[in-house]
């Protein structure tokens, strides 16, 4: 199960709603962001940190900063 957040601002009525994890779809997100990066379409960090670490994993679960 995820979990689900809606964020709601009084001021002017806007909201949003966000859902955390991917379910029963992590193993084909999974393999669609590794695939990504083996095309380097991630960006330099990225390609810069798999040229250090060949057996790092990238975890596509989304998350809220």
């Amino acid at each position: 199960m995820g979990t689900g957040y809606m964020l709601h601002c009084p001021q002017c009525n806007y909201q949003t709603l966000f859902f955390l994890g991917i379910g029963f779809a992590y193993p084909l997100v999974y393999a669609e962001t590794q695939e990504k990066e083996n095309r380097g379409e991630l960006g330099e960090d990225i390609k810069e940190f798999f040229s250090e670490h060949p057996d790092g994993v990238i975890d596509p679960v989304p998350a809220i900063f």
